[in-house]
């Protein structure tokens, strides 16, 4: 269907059931945006529903747009089968106090400006995205060698490795690449249609998520045809582990457990109702770590993938990528006084020890290649490569 249609039919709901039908936080965004355009004297955020008829009219457009990137679809996720299973709400608890931190520093910074996304190759070579080029850095030499691609700085949506080449998703042209590892070539361009927002290796297929008008989907693309063979509802983050594909709903304090090849929902856990998670996946857990509404501090949760049971992890820090290092889960985080790893107990969903490498640090994807850990420091054209060993002593 098109946007607009999707727009027309959206707006006839409202009308029809009411201010009462729209989400309180939608409504109150939707409210700021009138106030800073139409300019109506008493239509403010927090008034009362009796008020809101006088400027539904004008909400109502901008609410519909709003939501669709900030709640998704009004009834929940349909990405969710009617028969998907909801778990409990994972309750938080009193926060504990947190283990003092050990300092530690890289053994090896390397230059990559613009480094991003990181992926292991192997035991011997890891794979980044940079400005406009892909980048291999051998993990013995740490010695980079560099493939021009035509994905521009800024619009990397994802990095993969499936079926013997590497995937790279470009965010603004809405096209997938599949790319040879050995010589950097393209092997296919694949439309998705839209914007393509990051990439997962899941079901034997590779899985794009995109985002249109109105809300995000995700494709499979079968490496067999290079075409897109299933389109679902998706989500605002995207991750495989477990047997399973997952996705979270920004807004809907949701996360979707669906099967890898047809992307029907499985499982419905439910999680704190913080602002945005993201997913990633260790050894024992998947892991939503998600951002309050000012996008600051929110909540980690732990999701257990034999009972889609979820508990809150109290880090104190921002984000949580996971990783197993030293034979222990870490979650890779932005605390108050910089980035951290945060090791955590799986048994009493605890933090156990924090590594803080400092102020300047903002770690993104953290992998394992070669018996170190490779994490690109966002922001800061390097990455940095620590010994597993920092992992298993603390230090």
């Amino acid at each position: 269907m098109k946007p607009e249609r999707n727009l027309d039919r959206a707006l006839e709901e409202f009308m029809d059931a009411g201010p009462e039908s729209i989400p309180r936080p939608v409504l109150e965004d939707a409210l700021e945006q009138v106030e800073r355009t139409v300019q109506r004297p008493g239509v403010v955020a927090g008034v009362e529903t009796s008020q809101l008829w006088l400027a539904l009219p004008a909400v109502a457009a901008a609410a519909v747009l709003i939501a669709a990137f900030i709640v998704g679809p009004w009834a929940g996720p349909r990405v969710a089968s009617p028969d998907a299973s909801t778990s409990p709400t994972a309750s938080p608890e009193a926060s504990p106090t947190l283990p003092a931190a050990t300092v530690v520093v890289p053994d090896a910074v390397i230059d990559v400006p613009g480094a991003f996304l990181t992926l292991a190759d192997g035991e011997d070579r890891v794979w980044l995205t940079s400005d406009e080029a892909l980048v291999a850095i051998d993990t013995t030499t740490g010695a980079t060698t560099s493939f021009a691609v035509p994905v521009p700085a800024g619009s990397w949506a994802g990095l993969q490795l499936l079926d013997g080449s590497l995937w790279i998703g470009n965010y603004d042209e809405g096209v997938v690449y599949r790319v040879s590892r050995e010589t950097g070539e393209i092997e296919a361009e694949i439309p998705v249609g839209s914007e393509a927002a990051s990439l997962t290796a899941a079901g034997g297929g590779m899985w794009v998520r995109t985002r249109n008008a109105l809300n995000w989907e995700a494709q499979r693309i079968d490496p067999a045809t290079n075409r897109v063979v299933t389109t679902v509802e998706g989500g605002n983050a995207m991750a495989q582990g477990h047997g399973s594909l997952w996705f979270s709903q920004r807004g809907t304090n949701r996360i979707i457990r669906a099967d890898p090849v047809t992307g029907e929902a499985t499982a419905v856990i439910e999680v704190p109702p913080d602002h945005d998670c993201g997913i990633s996946s260790s050894a024992e857990a998947v892991w939503a770590s998600c951002l309050s509404p000012d996008r600051v501090i929110g909540s980690v949760v732990r999701i257990d993938p034999a009972t889609d049971e979820a508990a809150v992890v109290h880090t104190g820090a921002a984000g949580g990528g996971a990783f197993d290092a030293g034979g222990r889960t870490w979650l890779a985080a932005t605390s108050p006084d910089g980035g951290v790893f945060m090791s955590v107990n799986l048994s009493s969903n605890s933090v156990e020890q924090i590594l803080l490498v400092g102020p300047d640090f903002n770690p993104d994807n953290v992998v394992i290649a070669g018996d170190s850990a490779w994490v690109a420091n966002d922001s800061a054209d390097e990455v940095f490569r620590f010994a597993q060993d920092v992992f298993a002593g603390g230090g």
